[in-house]
């Protein structure tokens, strides 16, 4: 596998297929920031830019770009007073800008 997928992101992403069950979440990077790259996840469709992964109870996709970028990366959800999103714990990140929002390897 490529990422390990939290109990909250599983939850989240059960959740959103429930509503739109003929989507895949998409999980892949821009380039933006300034420290390189951005997290991004989508709601789209099969296409053959994605490899799907098969987590217990719920399928993925991650763009073929950046496979290598998301390898080993644990992703989760938090959906508390503040704000909702999925979080990304990669190992290999080398650098973050000192918001957070983007990430060097």
């Amino acid at each position: 596998m490529i990422v390990i997928l939290g109990e909250k992101a599983r939850k989240q992403i059960k959740k959103i297929y429930k509503e739109r069950p003929e989507s895949i979440i998409i999980f892949s990077m821009k380039k933006t920031g300034c420290s390189g790259f951005e997290y991004t996840v989508e709601i789209g469709s099969m296409n053959r830019n994605i490899i799907v992964e098969k987590h217990i109870d719920v399928d993925i996709g991650i763009s073929k770009d950046y496979l290598e970028s998301y390898d080993g990366t644990l992703i989760d959800y938090i959906d508390d007073k503040f704000e909702s999103k999925f979080t990304f714990n990669n190992p290999n990140v080398k650098s973050m800008c000192g918001c957070g929002a983007s990430v060097n390897f």
